[in-house]
């Protein structure tokens, strides 16, 4: 294999190469300048030995992300290993790595290029706050069970706390049940707050409380 070696000639040799989809295929050609007198060119060539420990190294190299040693010891048969790898192991997906650690969450239903991790799954995703953005307009009821407070959504448990303060400034609250529209498009949320609707008024504030699945009794 010719290439540009440092030297007097290094920038002005000039290679023309014909072109081919595979390299191994490609023909090159140089003109060598005319060298002083009593400079000659040589032509040099080289035959690499390979232990069986190379080799291997090598291949895997090639077909792998990176062999560690244990792995290069291992291998005895390219044919063999091969055959493994096809039918024996299951494959790694990049795409499967992607959908399992990309961030799944979405403001909105997209029908197209949504990522989604079931809540089972590792390394699957869960907010800490009980309620979001996406419950204005719904229902929440508030449920006395022993000391402590249950509030649902649609029917289900999204907490348990020890008590439901409105944020206003007569400290009334809302300790007597009942079920309490969640107007957060109707006002402007303050942070860490949203919206509850009480005798037809959507200036009632609930700090957004965490997820608590403690039994209530």
């Amino acid at each position: 294999a010719w290439e540009r070696v440092a030297g007097p000639y290094v920038s002005s040799l000039s290679f023309r190469c014909s072109p081919s989809m595979f390299d191994f295929f490609r023909f090159c050609k140089v003109n060598l300048p005319q060298l002083p007198s009593g400079e000659k060119y040589v032509i040099t060539s080289y035959q690499a030995f390979r232990t069986d420990k190379e080799k291997a190294a090598r291949f895997l190299e090639y077909t792998t992300f990176g062999p560690t040693l244990d792995e290069v010891a291992a291998l005895s048969s390219f044919s063999l290993w091969t055959q493994n790898q096809i039918y024996n192991i299951p494959p790694t997906l990049h795409r499967e790595y992607y959908r399992t650690h990309a961030d799944a969450r979405r403001l909105q239903n997209e029908q197209m290029g949504g990522i989604g991790t079931s809540p089972c799954s590792p390394n699957s995703r869960w907010r800490e706050a009980a309620f979001s953005t996406k419950d204005r307009n719904k229902d929440m009821s508030v449920q006395q069970r022993s000391s402590l407070w249950v509030l649902r959504v649609d029917g289900y448990v999204r907490t348990v706390v020890s008590n439901v303060t409105l944020d206003v400034d007569d400290g009334r609250s809302i300790n007597n049940g009942g079920s309490y529209e969640i107007c957060i498009d109707k006002y402007i949320a303050r942070a860490g707050s949203f919206a509850v609707e009480v005798s037809n008024s959507c200036t009632y504030f609930l700090q957004v409380p965490k997820v608590n699945h403690v039994s209530s009794g």
